[in-house]
């Protein structure tokens, strides 16, 4: 066997550690006098009855044998985890031949491919006032700064309504009618930073992470000021938002719309404090009802709201459609489509997303699409519990609820043409 198998010797922090494995019974034993050889080969002093109680032991760790008598001095680097700071640990000697000087703790750095961020400041600092058996800051590393996104200010709101800066605003949920004036300032727009990248203390770069600039565009009546900072109205009248737009459109109020008022068709927001009645129809920019509609036609380039339901009626909607509750209904709406509590023997389609948002909300009959996604808590009455008495009778009488989702307008539009 060889001897590196009998015996080990090595030193740690200072300290000549020597490490003899359990003796088997007929094996090969570590002998006494290539051990004391190879200690005075590697000039170690040793207490030769500490040396003598290790061999006996032989419990096959490392025991501490002697210290290392040494006139230089121990150097011992550590790193932190991420690599971004390093100290050094210095042990001195018990005679001091040599002085530390600054270049011997930097050459002990780059020994340990540390190269970036050495304070020779700090270096310094720890020779003089002489700080051993601790570690000690010698370098560090630049910290990264990714950046920040950017964001709006939505100046044509009161300064107390406004969402806080920085934090991310969905346009299309903000709902307010806000009046404004022509020239008014309607929403200014915080640029995305770029970051500054960092580096680790063995010099690897650390990437920063850029900012996505927030994405909103002037629409009808609205413009950018010459620096492109500001979004500011050319018309007076009232905002309107989209997802990625803003506008200003004229406003229209009415108590009602039925035989008495006839069709309503306004090239701006149509405001309905009442109810839409049957067989008339509204077409408008943007649809507010604050009660409910019949069997009526609703059309509207952007936002419909309705208060109390929908029923019966025909919807287009080129943005986002919300509504109470739904039957009976035909609509077809270009992103969005949120309904509170339950959508009945209806036809809807979505560019986007259709969400029932009330926990014992549901959905029962009739045919769901979306683009992308569709949540629901329920599909089908609640409260309805099926028994194999009635199961056959069930089946033949009661409505399929078709629910798809996954093909946006765009690839449905191309395979209907594909079934023609």
């Amino acid at each position: 066997m060889a001897k590196a198998e009998l015996y080990k010797i090595t030193i740690n922090d200072g300290k000549v550690m020597l490490r003899i494995p359990e003796q088997l019974v007929g094996a090969e034993t570590a002998s006494m006098d290539d051990i004391q050889a190879e200690l005075h080969l590697r000039n170690l002093n040793y207490v030769p009855e500490q040396l003598l109680e290790i061999y006996n032991r032989t419990s096959g760790e490392f025991d501490y044998l002697s210290d290392v008598e040494t006139n230089d001095y121990t150097l011992q680097i550590e790193l932190s985890e991420d690599q971004s700071r390093a100290y050094v640990n210095i042990i001195p000697p018990s005679e001091e031949s040599d002085p530390l000087t600054v270049e011997l703790i930097i050459a002990a750095l780059e020994g340990k491919n540390i190269f970036q961020g050495i304070s020779s400041k700090n270096i310094k600092n720890i020779i003089a006032d002489k700080i051993y058996y601790e570690p000690a800051l010698v370098a560090s590393g630049k910290t990264v700064v990714h950046g920040k996104n950017g964001y709006p200010e939505l100046l044509f709101l009161p300064e107390k309504s406004r969402p806080a800066l920085g934090t991310v605003v969905k346009l299309e949920e903000i709902t307010v009618l806000q009046k404004v004036e022509e020239g008014q300032e309607l929403v200014r727009l915080m640029s995305a930073t770029m970051g500054e990248n960092g580096y680790s203390i063995t010099g690897k770069m650390i990437t920063a992470k850029s900012g996505k600039q927030y994405r909103i565009r002037p629409g009808r009546n609205t413009r950018y000021n010459p620096e492109g900072t500001h979004i500011i109205a050319t018309k007076s009248g009232v905002v309107c938002l989209n997802s990625d737009s803003i506008s200003v459109e004229k406003i229209k109020v009415v108590d009602k719309v039925d035989a008495s008022t006839g069709h309503l068709r306004f090239d701006g927001i149509v405001k309905i404090r009442g109810n839409v009645a049957d067989r008339c129809s509204v077409e408008a920019v943007r649809i507010d009802i604050g009660g409910s509609v019949g069997k009526a036609r609703l059309r509207s380039l952007g936002e419909i709201r309705v208060a109390h339901g929908i029923k019966g009626a025909i919807v287009q909607c080129g943005r986002s459609l919300h509504t109470s509750d739904m039957t009976d209904t035909q609509a077809n709406v270009g992103e969005h489509l949120l309904v509170d509590d339950f959508v009945l023997n209806s036809k809807v389609f979505c560019g986007s997303t259709l969400q029932v948002t009330a926990p014992y909300g549901y959905v029962y009959g009739g045919v769901l699409q979306a683009g992308n996604l569709i949540l629901l808590p329920n599909v089908g009455l609640p409260g309805t519990k099926e028994t194999k008495s009635d199961k056959v009778s069930e089946e033949n009488s009661e409505p399929h609820t078709i629910i798809e989702v996954g093909i946006t307008t765009n690839n449905r539009k191309q395979f209907n043409e594909l079934q023609k």
